[in-house]
């Protein structure tokens, strides 16, 4: 069994990009950190349990943001889509064909799956709120 460095050349700068930035926080993620009253000059930084907590705050937010985002983004869209339809339901009452009303019969169903949608992202994001806000207090 010949072993060749080349076979394992990747492997090994894999590895030796892992060990370099193990456990370093960018100055913005520190900014951010800031933003939460969280003085990371008073933490252990090299203390695993630490730095994952500080990450896990970090990624909540950004989870949080963006389901909250998409979430009002959607329900926005579901109510716009309602109106139309409602007002183009309205103004088709008196149509013999009944296009109108098949017309807005179908916008209402995306809008109610776009709220359908909206709502458990809402809600999401509301946990990962208090979740963050549970590790953020403990490093206040």
């Amino acid at each position: 069994m010949k072993f060749s460095i080349k076979a394992y050349l990747p492997f090994l700068l894999f590895l030796s990009f892992l060990a370099v930035n193990a456990q370093d926080l960018k100055t913005q993620e520190i900014k951010r950190l800031r933003s939460f009253q969280i003085e990371t000059a008073k933490l252990n930084l090299q203390d695993s349990v630490t730095y994952t907590n500080l990450k896990s705050i970090l990624r909540l937010n950004r989870k949080n943001q963006g389901n909250k985002i998409v979430s009002i983004s959607l329900a926005s869209l579901s109510i716009a889509t309602t109106v139309y339809s409602l007002r183009i339901f309205e103004n088709s009452k008196n149509d013999e064909e009944g296009l109108g009303q098949s017309i807005a019969s179908m916008l209402l169903i995306p809008a109610a799956i776009e709220m359908g949608i909206a709502i458990p992202l809402f809600l999401k994001s509301d946990r990962q709120k208090r979740k963050r806000n549970r590790l953020i207090a403990k490093y206040q």
